[in-house]
């Protein structure tokens, strides 16, 4: 069975990027263009890892994952940004943020990420900090 993630980002062009690329790579991805759409969506299914655009008109990443916490959601999340991102230790640790990754590094090192992420072995320890 494959793994199921939910990709939310607001430029279509990364959206289908990212889809054909992990689709290709066995997993089974969702993708949504905005944080409503997001929170719609996990309201009726659950999902084994979040893609999430850090910077999104109406509702930023960090917003969409504090409402996704509120719902009880708590699937690991990697967050997309094409800009650098300073977060503190313990901010990504309550919102289960594994990593921040730009949107510009190779598409076979976004999936592998994903897949230790997904195995528990990333660095050797499950949810270790992913940042590029």
């Amino acid at each position: 069975m494959s793994n199921k993630i939910l990709l939310v980002d607001d430029e279509e062009i990364i959206r289908d990027l990212f889809k054909e690329y992990l689709t290709e790579e066995g997993f089974e991805v969702k993708v949504v263009s905005s944080g409503k759409e997001a929170i719609e969506i996990v309201k009726g299914e659950t999902f084994d890892f979040f893609l999430i655009d850090l910077v999104m008109p109406e509702m930023d990443g960090v917003q969409l994952l504090r409402e996704f916490r509120t719902l009880k959601i708590d699937a690991p999340v990697i967050l997309l940004t094409a800009y650098g991102v300073d977060m503190d230790k313990s901010r990504k640790e309550s919102l289960n943020i594994r990593g921040v990754i730009s949107k510009g590094i190779p598409m076979a090192e976004v999936s592998g990420k994903i897949k230790n992420l997904l195995k528990g072995e990333e660095n050797g320890e499950k949810g270790k900090d992913t940042s590029s």
